[in-house]
């Protein structure tokens, strides 16, 4: 089980214009994205979900189901796999977890676009990493974590325990402010 607490008190820790990875064991994933989303929308901070695990349709009745305010939730979908703009501005479907370039510059328009506190919620690093070179994955990283940064943007990196080699694990904790744990303790 997640501590919601523990979740909480690292975001308010954090300020504004933060960057950290969140690792989960894998049987936590779904309710750790669920806990950090929710932590961030209550706290009124619009949510960018870069998704490599869930089509847009599959989060969006999920979202709905548990009171989400999907008005402060956007998604780039890199499951469906076709490369279109959802006339509303709230989902971008890409062609796919491989397409960074692509996924890259949605990111930016996601991003760049208003005014409003802004998170970006990767879910998952692992997913991404099983469809591209880890030093391809971990240069697009950089340039995300950088994008958000200039922008005053944070940023969560959700990664499943154990499933990064110490090398990728050391070069994208390097872009963090903080190391999140679920293992860790209040």
């Amino acid at each position: 089980m997640i501590d919601q607490a523990l979740i909480e008190k690292n975001i308010d820790s954090l300020g504004k214009g933060w960057i950290a990875l969140l690792e989960v064991p894998a049987e936590s994933l779904t309710e750790a994205e669920i806990v950090s989303l929710k932590a961030l929308v209550d706290r009124n901070i619009f949510c960018i979900v870069l998704s490599g695990t869930k089509p847009y349709t599959s989060l969006l009745q999920f979202y709905n189901g548990l009171s989400l305010d999907t008005n402060k939730i956007a998604v780039i979908d890199c499951v469906t796999g076709t490369s279109k703009q959802n006339v509303e501005g709230k989902v971008w479907y890409m062609d796919g977890p491989n397409a960074l370039t692509q996924i890259s510059i949605a990111m930016s328009g996601a991003i760049c676009n208003g005014g409003e506190d802004k998170a970006v919620l990767v879910d998952t690093l692992t997913s991404f990493l099983m469809h591209n070179k880890t030093e391809i994955f971990v240069r697009f990283a950089h340039s995300l974590v950088t994008k958000a940064r200039i922008n005053g943007a944070s940023c969560l990196l959700l990664s499943v325990d154990d499933t990064m080699s110490r090398e990728t694990r050391a070069e994208i904790v390097q872009l963090c402010d903080k190391v999140i744990s679920v293992h860790d303790k209040l």
